[in-house]
């Protein structure tokens, strides 16, 4: 099989909540809509969230090779903590982690392959008094994907993909180191870059958390900067409120079921703001019910995206909710 590149456009089929981000005009300000009390800023104890997500796969059109998802499964947890600086000043932070399993089938020229693809994450970041602003992330990724639209070949055109990404940010967040790590020869690659924190500015692994605090009325839009680890890059994102609808709660929220029969949710589009900004992700998003009650904490519901090449698309949708007591 055939081992590529990590900028491949294939290595970011296999990671496709893991997005890029941009830049905007102005700062983005958040609320803790993870909370029941939206305005919690600094008194973030005792925090512990886990949201746990069904992926089912929806068939493509590409008529060179078959590819199938299944036993996917996609699991997310927030806590806080305290962490120490060098120069000995701390800030609250919260820790938010993520894991991606799933069972993919790939038939290339009547050659087929299973294999179980596994994408983890932890991102560390300030509260929302700090704008969210990232102190390092790690990424570990062990999956599969097409390197070409049109393959002809099992071994050359299905690749495999299996490193590690850590970015670290100093303090003020106007440089990030990256380290990337082959972790099928641990042979690494160090480089450095420089932010511009003029504006908001997230790290790629909670682009999707942090969302949930943008309070984006409908029709309107924000945008961040973000750093596309690839590029080496900063690219802008854009996340458009582009309608706000209802559905009928098919999750389970601390082990109860939902017994509304509707509530309401913001459907975003999130997409590089770039001449080549690729095909969009469609995310709904729960409403603030409550500034001081917020039931649903602002909790994506379901994560549409598309694959590349024509591959189909990861539908993620909560299966269960188990929110911060405050």
């Amino acid at each position: 099989m055939k081992k590529p590149i990590l900028t491949s456009a294939a290595a970011l089929a296999v990671s496709s909540l893991l997005l890029f981000a941009s830049c905007g005009e102005v700062r983005t300000s958040f609320s803790s809509n993870w909370y029941a009390n939206t305005a919690l800023s600094t008194s973030i104890g005792d925090t512990f969230e886990t949201l746990t997500y069904t992926v089912s796969y929806e068939k493509g059109s590409n008529e060179y090779a078959q590819v199938s998802y299944e036993n996917g499964v996609y699991t997310t947890t927030l806590t806080n903590a305290i962490y120490d600086w060098e120069d000995g000043s701390h800030d609250n932070v919260y820790v938010y982690k993520t894991q991606l399993t799933l069972d993919v089938t790939y038939t290339v020229a009547g050659k087929s392959e299973s294999y179980r693809d596994e994408i983890s994450s932890v991102s560390v970041f300030r509260t929302v008094n700090e704008n969210l602003r990232p102190v390092y992330s790690e990424k570990t990724v062990r999956a599969h994907s097409l390197l070409r639209s049109n393959p002809i070949d099992f071994d050359q055109d299905v690749g495999a993909y299996h490193y590690s990404l850590r970015t670290t940010y100093n303090k003020d967040v106007t440089k990030a180191k990256l380290v990337y790590t082959d972790l099928s020869d641990d042979s690494q690659k160090v480089t450095e870059h420089k932010i511009d924190d003029n504006y908001t500015y997230l790290d790629n692994e909670q682009l999707l958390f942090a969302i949930r605090g943008m309070n984006i009325a409908a029709s309107a839009s924000e945008t961040v900067n973000v750093l596309n680890t690839s590029r080496g890059i900063v690219q802008p994102v854009k996340i458009t409120n582009s309608a706000v609808a209802t559905m009928t709660p098919a999750f389970t929220v601390n082990g109860k079921k939902v017994e509304e029969e509707s509530i309401a949710y913001n459907q975003l589009s999130v997409a590089i703001d770039d001449l080549q900004s690729g095909v969009a992700q469609t995310c709904y998003y729960a409403k603030t019910v409550s500034q001081t009650a917020n039931t649903y904490r602002n909790v994506m519901i379901v994560n549409r995206s598309v694959l590349p090449y024509n591959m189909g698309t990861l539908v993620y949708t909560l299966d269960d909710a188990n929110f911060t007591d405050k």
